[in-house]
């Protein structure tokens, strides 16, 4: 009877640990979303830049960066 009640609480503790580490998961998710939604409006409505540019730019970075190192 001890034991099932250890083994209970065990598995309740780890179900709680489980379930803060996929909330802390969505937290960070989310927060990166609206983050980079924010950069995109920024750019977009502040200084005109559409979102095919922002596109081409992220495909680019390699190679610019790359650039970058070689002058």
């Amino acid at each position: 009877m001890l034991t099932q009640i250890i083994i209970i609480l065990a598995a309740l503790a780890i179900v709680i640990i489980i379930i803060g580490w996929i909330f802390k998961i969505i937290k960070l998710s989310i927060t990166t979303v609206l983050t980079v939604f924010a950069i995109i409006i920024i750019l977009k409505f502040g200084f005109g830049i559409d979102s095919n540019t922002i596109w081409q730019a992220i495909i680019n970075l390699p190679q610019t960066i790359n650039s970058l190192f070689q002058k």
